[in-house]
Parts: C-alpha cells; structure tokens; sequence
C-alpha cells in the first residue's frame, strides 16, 4: 500500500505560506516509535511545533524556537535542549531550555566552537555522546558535556536540502538513559527546526532586501511612488524635499497601501486639465501604449509658487505598475529666471555699444575718410599732368580710401541699423538681403505678408539680429546659390523662416550645438518669449524657423513701424 504524506498548516497568516510534509507511516498505528526508551507521541508533537512555526514574523521566531524547545524537552521527558547555530565552520549556541532544576557549571566554559560536531553532523543527521560511551582520551566531547552538566546528549542536524543551518541537542543530567532506537523521530524533530530557520533567513534576507530598497529610495532628491496596476502604492520614498512637496496636489497624503489615481483626483486646485493629464500618461504607461511620460506643473504655496518635474516609467513588463517621480525644480526655474534677466542684460549692453560704436565709425572715422578722399582729388588735380606715375599712385590711394570707406559703412550698418531704427523692420530686411545679395556670391529671396503695422522694439531688434546672423552662417558654411527669408504674422505672433539648399548639417554634431551664434539667437528668442527650431541635415540644406509672439497693444511696452509707409 503505497504510503501518504500528511500536511501541516499553520492558521496564521504571513508571507512564509509554508507546509510540511510528514509521511503517514510515522504518525499512524500499527508502527509504534521510542525515543530514549518512551514512547513518543510524535504525531502531535510535530503537528504543534510545525503549525507553531508556519507563518510567524521574523521578529517571533526567536521566542518561538524557545517555546518549541521546552515543549520538545517535555515531551521527550529529557532534561535539556538546545539549538546551537552555524557559524564559520563551527556551532554557537543561541537558544535554550532547561528544566527548573537543571543548572549549568557555570565555571565551565564551552571548550571550543564545536567544528568537531558540526563536521559530525555534515556526514550523518544524528551525533550520540554518552560519558559511558566517550573515551577518557576523548577530551573534547567530555568538556563538552561537563561544560553543560550533562551526562549524555544527541545533536540532531537541523538542514534543508542546502548546507548545515545548526544543530539541535538533547540532553540528560541523569545516567542510564538509552539514546538508542529508531534514529527518524529526531530527524523529523529536525527538519521542523529547519524548516523553522529557513523561514527566519529568508525573512531576513527580504527585510534586509526592503531596508536597502528604502534607503535607496529615501537617499533620492525626488519624491518617488511605486504603484501596482491597479494604482495602490506598494513603495515610495520622502525624498529630501522641501516642505512644499508634501504639500504639493500630487503628492499630498500619499502613502503605502493609499490608491494614488484618488490621490491625483484630490489634487483639482491645480486645474482640472494638469490632473486628467496626469492620470491619462500614467494608465498609458501602466497599460504599455506608452514608453515615457513627462509633465511640468506649478503649485503655488503660502510661501510662493513651487515647481514640479513629473516623469512616469514602467515599473516592469506592461500591465504591472509605474514608477513615478516627482522632481521639485523650483531652485532651477529661478536660476534660469535669473540667468535669463542676466542674459537679457548682457544683450542689451551689447547692443548699447553697438549702437555707439556704429555711431562713432560713422560721424567720425566715416567723415575723416571722407575728407581724406576729397583732398587726395584735390592734389591729383593740382598735378601737373607729366607726372603720370605720381597721378596713378595717388590714384590707386584714393580707390583704396574708397573700399575702406565703403567697408566702414557697411560694418556701422552690421553694427547698428539706422534703417530699422526709422523706416521699420521689413525696410531693414529688404535692405540687408539686398547689400548681402550685392557683395557676395549668394542671391537672397525676401518675402513678406500679413506682418503687423507695429512690432515691440525689442522684437523687431531680436528677428533684424536673428535673421542677421543666419544669413552670415549661409554666407560661411552652406555654399548655397540661393537664400530665402520668409516674414509673417497672424494669431498674435510674427513668424520668420531662413532656409537654403546648402551643405546642411548634423545637428546632433557637439561642436554645432555649441556654435556662439546658434547660442545667441536662442538667448534672444527667450528674452522676447519666443522660440526657435532647427532643421538640417548633411547635403540637404537647413531650415531655421523662429516664433515671436506679440503681447496686446496697449501694454508696456515700445513699438517700433514694421513697415516705411
């Protein structure tokens, strides 16, 4: 008849969801069993020590190893158990129970660390000493049993299918007592134990595990939420935030076991529009139709607008949850802020100098070149006409004073544009693709419409410079033939497109994105609250449009005529 095993669960519940297995045979009649000479009523000793242990917290084992301890002692009628642990190579004793009139030699120490029964109990599951049995050569196991009182004891080896975890002893302060009989009830009495220190390794390797994880979380400048598919956080972190990001919409009461979607839906002061954002990239995140998901949004807080950065990734496969972070950038939008009115600073006294320098090359060096011009025509004609080599080298002089006047000019133009200054922005324009057009190699199609009679100053001024600047880059790096730039409005904002069919090129290239005047047409944008994108690629030209809105007439702010009529 082919033998059962017989299961035992323990009621209580907890994260071990552990059974054992005990075959029939041992616990069922006709098969008696006898442990040191007495009847053992094994069956219900194991059954209470296995459903005693199943399911504990780490934090009961301990006291429940004592409390198996002294029921094992009482009902195997021994005087003393014990439950030594593995240590290096070695045992070291950390629990037990003794009868009430057990007392140890407290003068005698334990001889060493036990390696000797430790490798006994790795070649075999049960370890007999006896005084009548131990040689009087044998020092080692009568210390031993001296150290205790004892007159004999069994250590039983407490394993799983993996290494040695301890050992438990039996012990008796009595002679005559026979260890002798079946050896399995102390094996099974065993495996309980082992089963038992498993459970409490494993525990406190996932509460190590969980420390860890904490801490890492905590050691974060974001505030970090775990949740599961269904939106309950499982794990999150406090992060080393300001007070404002506890207080802020979408982290406000957030914590283990809260469903976070009614943490977001809670959050409304923020605007119905920023929480329904939110929810939608992080279901899209959870549900897998979305890689990423990144958002901004600002809380204003007794002590002034706060900041926040959102980016939401998958916590694992699709379907099983998302990690979402919450960054506070408020420290950075005011650098930036800050950075901004330092850059719109520098701008504008570069352009006060500018306009100085334009001014001082054409009220005086232009006139002195003038001048210079005007008396070398006059020398040429005092001349007497024989001296021909004379008349030509002043010649050639004047042409020179010419160039260079011309040259002048053209840099107090580039420097300051006195016709945007008075005839508008599209006459500036006109006239600048028409001088570029006229000195190099490089036809410029100018094209207008629907622009506003009226732009801020500084408007105008940031697309004369933009525009400036992009055909100088055409001029230098493209090698086009052809240039167009594209003027507009509509909507509230004046759009500008620059695009030629030049060398292009790679716009992930560190040395472009770096380049002084890419640099500086973004700065310029960003004062006038604008925008500018870029596209090129190698052999296929570039295209470069920019976005500049135009706040409501009537505001503080300079106009300046876009146009000369």
């Amino acid at each position: 008849m082919p033998s059962e095993d017989r299961t035992y669960r323990s009621k209580r519940g907890g994260r071990m969801g552990k059974t054992l297995r005990v075959p029939t045979s041992l616990l069922t009649a006709p098969r008696r069993l006898s442990f040191a000479g007495k009847p053992l009523p094994l069956g219900s000793l194991i059954a209470n020590l296995s459903a005693s242990f199943v399911g504990l917290p780490v934090n009961r084992i301990d006291a429940a190893i004592d409390a198996a301890l002294r029921e094992t002692a009482g009902a195997l009628g021994v005087d003393h158990a014990a439950y030594y642990q593995i240590s290096g190579g070695g045992l070291t004793f950390t629990h037990s129970w003794p009868v009430q009139d057990f007392e140890a030699d407290s003068d005698t120490q334990q001889p060493d660390d036990l390696t000797w029964i430790a490798n006994e109990l790795r070649r075999k599951r049960v370890l007999l000493l006896s005084n009548a049995q131990v040689s009087s050569n044998d020092t080692g196991k009568n210390a031993f049993l001296l150290s205790l009182g004892l007159r004999s004891a069994v250590f039983v080896a407490v394993r799983t299918h993996g290494p040695l975890l301890g050992a438990l002893m039996l012990g008796s302060c009595h002679e005559g007592v026979a260890w002798g009989g079946d050896p399995e009830p102390p094996q099974i009495l065993g495996a309980v134990f082992a089963g038992a220190l498993a459970h409490k390794q494993n525990e406190e390797r996932l509460l190590e595990t969980d420390h860890l994880s904490h801490a890492m979380l905590d050691s974060l400048e974001c505030h970090m939420v775990v949740i599961d598919q269904g939106g309950k956080v499982i794990a999150g972190s406090v992060g080393r935030h300001s007070n404002a990001a506890s207080s802020a919409p979408f982290l406000r009461g957030v914590s283990l076991g809260v469903n976070y979607f009614d943490i977001c839906g809670q959050g409304l002061e923020n605007g119905p529009e920023s929480t329904a954002r939110l929810l939608g990239g992080i279901d899209a995140v959870v549900n897998g139709s979305r890689q990423t998901f990144e958002m901004e949004y600002e809380y204003v807080s007794a002590s002034g607008p706060h900041f926040f950065h959102i980016a939401v990734t998958p916590r694992g496969e699709a379907g099983t949850g998302a990690v979402i972070s919450h960054i506070e950038t408020t420290e950075r939008r005011l650098a930036q802020t800050n950075l901004r009115e330092l850059s719109g600073k520098l701008i504008t006294s570069l352009e006060e100098e500018r306009r100085r320098i334009a001014r001082e090359l054409h009220d005086d060096v232009s006139q002195r070149l003038a001048l210079m011009g005007i008396e070398l025509e006059q020398i040429m004609q005092a001349l007497p006409k024989k001296d021909i080599n004379v008349r030509r080298r002043l010649r050639d002089v004047w042409g020179q004073n010419q160039e260079t006047s011309q040259e002048v000019r053209q840099l107090s133009h580039n420097l300051h544009s006195s016709k945007l200054e008075y005839l508008g922005l599209i006459a500036a324009l006109k006239s600048l693709c028409n001088d570029l057009s006229n000195h190099q190699e490089l036809r410029i199609r100018f094209r207008h419409f629907d622009v506003p009679s009226y732009i801020p100053k500084d408007a105008a001024l940031c697309i004369y410079r933009v525009v400036q600047e992009s055909l100088r880059n055409v001029i230098k790096h493209s090698g086009a033939r052809v240039a167009q730039v594209t003027l507009s409005g509509g909507h509230g904002e004046v759009n500008l497109c620059i695009s030629d069919e030049g060398h292009g090129f790679d716009l992930n290239d560190v040395k472009t994105k770096a380049g002084i005047g890419l640099i500086g047409m973004r700065e310029r944008l960003l004062l006038v609250g604008g925008e500018v994108s870029i596209e090129s690629q190698p052999s296929r030209g570039t295209r470069i449009v920019a976005r500049v809105p135009l706040p409501e007439q009537g505001k503080d702010n300079t106009y300046s005529r876009a146009t000369s009529d």
